[in-house]
């Protein structure tokens, strides 16, 4: 619900939310309908009591929880934040900097649902080129390539995952022992890895055995917990044959964070390192504007403060219940 403030706060045409705004968005959603109107024909509460109803104590200590949420990303994200949290209110800074834009991308990516359909594949696409950078500013001295099936992203390795396998295996000094008939000669998947990085102990070392690192990348808020194991040496090790199975990585443009800073469900974590949306901006903390990845997608939208909206339409419902997308 904290990424449900940010959004309405961005296009709300004042560019501040007070606790009672949120609150009164959800309780009026089209989720919460049949509720009021039970309410109302019972006689429960009137029309003129039902705004006055939604400031229940219940309802104020969730939305209370939602801001403390948001408090701590003010402090954890520092300069990365576009908002700003006092007394109860969340406020979104004008003139944002391209740290701040970062962060915006970031949210946009995990909230998917609300974006237009014909926009999500900009913004799915630079989020895998995002992580790319991310993971060699975490590994340097790495070799990092982008392997996602994405025509704009697998830039190093042919079409064909067949082909893009046998490539692969080249690269880590491996052995491909793959199935091309297994595999399909029409495959143009990824097989599951977005994202490979190496590093081999010594230069021109044609010998295999070197430190290597997988990574899958999903905005998908709702099924990245099942898609680790898609990167996973688990799903690969029948196809190359490797000396040592990959590092895990998953990332992830959701601030999966408690707010303590801890790990919202750690449970949900298998087998892999987690970069959510935090340890991007962190990584990223010297993004330069020359090297920056996401303008193209972030063009397809006005994230001014106040603005309309023009690509998403933020559902009163959200999360918990499918967003209205505009037509296209």
């Amino acid at each position: 619900m904290a990424d449900y403030a940010e959004l309405i706060c961005l296009t709300d045409p004042d560019g501040e939310l007070s606790v009672y705004d949120v609150v009164a968005r959800v309780y009026h959603s089209a989720e919460f309908e049949p509720l009021r109107e039970l309410e109302i024909a019972e006689g429960s509460v009137t029309e003129d009591e039902e705004y006055a109803d939604i400031f229940k104590d219940s309802q104020l200590r969730a939305g209370s929880d939602w801001f403390e949420q948001l408090a701590y990303r003010q402090t954890a994200f520092k300069d990365h934040y576009p908002f700003c949290i006092r007394d109860n209110l969340i406020v979104c800074k004008y003139d944002l900097s391209e740290k701040q834009m970062l962060y915006i991308f970031l949210l946009l990516c995990a909230n998917l649902r609300i974006i237009r359909k014909r926009c999500r594949s900009l913004l799915t696409t630079d989020f895998e080129r995002i992580s790319a950078k991310a993971l060699a500013a975490y590994l340097p001295g790495f070799t990092v390539h982008l392997f996602g099936k994405s025509g704009a992203s697998r830039e190093d390795y042919p079409n064909k995952l067949a082909d893009a396998i046998d490539r692969l295996a080249e690269n880590l000094k491996e052995r491909n022992i793959s199935d091309r008939e297994d595999i399909g000669e029409k495959n143009t998947g990824d097989g599951g890895l977005d994202v490979v990085a190496w590093r081999r102990p010594c230069p021109d070392d044609n010998a295999p055995g070197s430190l290597i690192c997988f990574a899958q990348c999903t905005c998908s808020a709702d099924d990245w917990e099942d898609k680790q194991i898609e990167s996973h040496y688990f799903n690969w090790r029948h196809r190359i044959d490797f000396t040592h199975f990959p590092v895990n990585f998953m990332f992830i443009p959701i601030c999966f964070r408690d707010s303590a800073g801890g790990w919202f469900s750690k449970d949900k974590i298998r087998d892999s390192i987690v970069m959510d949306r935090l340890r991007i901006c962190y990584l990223l903390r010297d993004f330069h504007p020359s090297i920056t990845d996401f303008h193209e997608a972030m063009e397809a939208f006005d994230t001014s403060p106040g603005s309309s909206g023009e690509n998403c339409e933020i559902s009163g419902s959200y999360p918990d219940a499918t967003a209205v997308e505009k037509s296209d």
